[in-house]
């Protein structure tokens, strides 16, 4: 009866060392995750808000295809539903280029988020505007 009251005393200090060790391997594991979680989702601010100024660019283009004119806007897309929270805005600059009439300067800041989870990105491109035909 003494050997098995000296095995359960030497037991006890080896299973709690286990369950510690379980413990500390576990919230590194959730740690882990959720700095994963972040990575992923600056990854992703970061691939939409290029998309962003990209669609910036494709959509000065288009109003430029049917006024010459166009001056310039800010866009704010809705980029989803279920995420309120998530704010886009995609702020659009033409100027003419001196000496060159029918090339424009287009000029694209896309805004994505608030706060610390902001991500932003500009571009600038030049665009040219479709030749007017002489009339008859």
């Amino acid at each position: 009866m003494k050997r098995l009251r000296i095995h359960r005393a030497f037991l006890l200090p080896i299973v709690m060392g286990c369950l510690l060790l379980v413990t500390i391997l576990s919230a590194a594991w959730l740690r882990m995750l959720s700095v994963e979680r972040g990575q992923v989702r600056t990854q992703e601010s970061t691939v939409r808000v290029r998309y962003l100024a990209e669609s910036g660019i494709a959509r000065a283009a288009k109003q430029l295809q049917s006024n010459a004119n166009y001056p310039g806007e800010t866009w704010e897309p809705v980029i989803d539903e279920r995420e309120k929270s998530s704010t886009a805005k995609v702020t659009i600059s033409v100027k003419p280029i001196q000496d060159k009439p029918l090339l424009r300067e287009v000029a694209v800041t896309a805004e994505l988020g608030a706060g610390a989870n902001k991500a932003s990105r500009s571009k600038r491109q030049i665009i040219q505007l479709p030749a007017e035909e002489p009339m008859p």
